[in-house]
Parts: structure tokens; sequence; C-alpha cells
């Protein structure tokens, strides 16, 4: 079986071709694990991180740890013929990839943009070109039926309490939130992490809370440390919302809300 394979280059943004269908791969975000399967390839992963939690087909794919740390020696088991990740944090891991003669492609997911077109690169590569066309017009239509917002509404998205963990600019969370109406007041770019007095000193109208945080007293007492200082509390599920997926711009509705304290 003859394979040509080009490793994608974030410098060089060259193309991956792949002359058959990948059968064995390993996805190393739970967003890529959620749009192969909604490209109807989910099958094919023998391979994913912690977290890959969705849909609940995904729970029993084996793990390869996390994917800032993937287990190398893990997946050079599982035997690849093709390796997902996303541009976040990848130069270690691609190095390593090379170095184990490992196929991958590394996929854009910082943006909103790129969502249409990483799932049509996905959909070229598993031979789903008209599914991913579908979810990327789907993508496009959605996001253009959300009306105009009339106010800007001081947010603040805050990943990680205990760490200060914020979503800055050029992300798709800070892209979504400006949809819905919402003026981010994290100017950085990105995911930074701030000091306590940074963080403490921001007077959003809303804080969007989207920690990973299951333990409910331990919500209910960050929900009262913001409420105390007359700041309303969003807890939004990051799950859905923490992940560039179709389910995303499917439940854009629930982020404005949560947004704009509207219920309707």
């Amino acid at each position: 079986m003859n394979k040509f394979i080009v490793f994608i280059s974030l410098i060089s943004l060259s193309v991956s071709v792949i002359a058959n269908s990948p059968k064995r791969v390993i996805s190393l975000s739970p967003a890529l694990t959620e749009n192969l399967f909604d490209l109807g390839v989910g099958k094919n992963i023998v391979g994913t991180t912690e977290f890959s939690d969705f849909p609940p087909a995904a729970k029993k794919i084996p793990r390869v740890g996390n994917y800032q740390r993937p287990n190398i020696e893990k997946i050079i088991s599982l035997k690849p013929d093709l390796v997902l990740l996303t541009n976040e944090g990848v130069d270690q891991i691609t190095v390593r990839l090379k170095k184990s003669k490992i196929p991958f492609v590394v996929l854009d997911t910082r943006v909103s943009k790129t969502y249409p077109s990483h799932i049509k690169e996905l959909g070229e590569l598993f031979g789903k070109n008209n599914r991913a066309k579908h979810l990327g017009n789907e993508w496009k239509k959605r996001l253009s039926e959300i009306p105009l917002p009339f106010v800007e509404i001081k947010t603040l998205i805050l990943l990680e309490d205990s760490s200060a963990i914020v979503a800055g600019k050029n992300t798709f969370l800070d892209q979504f939130v400006t949809i819905c109406g919402g003026d981010n007041l994290v100017k950085e770019s990105g995911y930074p992490r701030l000091s306590r007095e940074k963080l403490l000193s921001l007077k959003p109208d809303v804080l969007l809370y989207m920690g990973m945080t299951s333990n409910k007293k331990t919500l209910d007492q960050i929900e009262a440390k913001w409420k105390a200082r007359n700041i309303r509390f969003e807890k939004v599920d990051p799950n859905t919302f923490g992940r560039l997926t179709i389910r995303l711009a499917r439940n854009i509705g629930t982020l404005c809300r949560a947004v704009t304290g509207n219920p309707k």
C-alpha cells in the first residue's frame, strides 16, 4: 500500500496529502476527536487524550495522556497511520513524532474562522468531503443568524480561578463573546495567566466561568466571591464552548444569553 505524506508545517502551511484514508488515527485533542465523530469516522480513532468525552463513544477510546504531554511510547505501540493535533504547544510533540517517523497533521483551532477550513481538511483526509462541506456551511449559517448586539457588555472569560487563566484576544472564545455583544476586558492574546491583583482589578459586567470544577461547594465559593463584587456570574459549560466544534455554533444562543443576561 503506497502512501504519500507531507507533514503540515505551521511555517510553510504546506498541504497534507494521504493517498489512502487513515484507518488508525490518534487524536490529541478533545475537539478533533469530536470533529472526527461528526464526520462519521470516529471508529478510526485508536487513541486520544484525557477529557475526550464527547460523544459518549469517545470515552471508550484508549488514552495516550493529555494534549500537552502525550505518551509517545503509548502512541507508537498503537501503530497509528496518522496523528492529529492542534497548533497549541505542538513544538516538542512534533519533534518526537518526526523522530519516531509517525505521520501527523497540525490543525489550527485557535480562532473561529478556521473551523470551516479545518473541517474541510479533515473531510479531504478521510474522504468525507460532502459531510465536511455540510458542517462548514452550517457553521457559517448559524453564526450569520446571530443578531447584531445593541450594546457592548464588559466581559471576563475565566478558565481557571485558582491560577487566574483567562481567554484573551485572538481566540475563538473572544470572537464568540464579541459576536454575542461582549467586550472582552483581557486585551492580551491567547490564554494568559494573570496576577491575582490584575484579575481583581478588572471590573466586568459579567464573568463567564469555564473552569472544569465539578465540586459544587468549590463552584459556589467561586461564584459567591465574584457576586460579592456586584459582578454577574455565569457558569458556561467548557465541554460545549471550550472546543472548536459544530456543537459550539449550534449552542451559540446559550452563550449569548449568558453574555447579555437576556433569557430570550
